[in-house]
């Protein structure tokens, strides 16, 4: 409200939801493609090898909820047009960092969707979400942070008809600054 009452252009930056698979994604399921939404997983994790990295700094405010687990949350806003009404979270916090370095976290929206998610600094990389519903359910296996020179995919399921949907690269974050722009 404090940068719109100054007419000062303000966004956060979640590049992922200028890709085409996101906008995509989120467009068959508000279209009912799976029909009600029920239940959305997501997960976002790498390793983080260096143990001085900013990721693990409690003073600026590092972990895996504020790095990668935003992002888990923020999709979940985003396919459902919502804020959580509910949630809950466990957390493993590192000896010597002092953040988050691993969390798994429950929500639940006005709507009725539950969704869960994990986040963490210490695993192999993933970042993929999915969503389920009564009719049918959406995978997009790399939601989060495609490379932009291959072809993203989502997978799609509705009853028991299944389908590969292949979109062409793009560079989320060129799509992001020309939105802004």
């Amino acid at each position: 409200d404090a940068f719109k009452s100054r007419q000062i252009l303000f966004a956060e930056a979640f590049m992922y939801r200028f890709h085409p698979q996101n906008q995509q994604a989120q467009a068959m399921i508000q279209d009912g493609a799976i029909g009600e939404p029920q239940i959305m997983t997501a997960s976002f994790s790498f390793r983080v090898t260096n143990r001085d990295n900013i990721r693990l700094s409690a003073e600026l405010a590092g972990g895996a909820l504020m790095d990668v687990g935003c992002y888990c949350i923020n999709s979940m806003r985003f396919i459902t047009g919502e804020n959580p009404s509910q949630m809950s979270a466990f957390a493993h916090f590192g000896e010597t960092s002092d953040v988050d370095e691993e969390i798994t976290g429950i929500l639940e929206f006005p709507s009725g969707m539950r969704g869960h998610f994990d986040a963490s600094l210490n695993t192999h990389k993933v970042h993929n979400y999915e969503v389920r519903g009564t009719r049918g359910r959406i995978l997009l296996p790399e939601s989060y942070t495609p490379d932009h020179n291959k072809p993203t995919a989502i997978h799609y399921w509705q009853d028991d008809q299944y389908e590969l949907l292949e979109i062409d690269p793009v560079d989320q974050y060129q799509l992001m600054v020309e939105d802004f722009a």
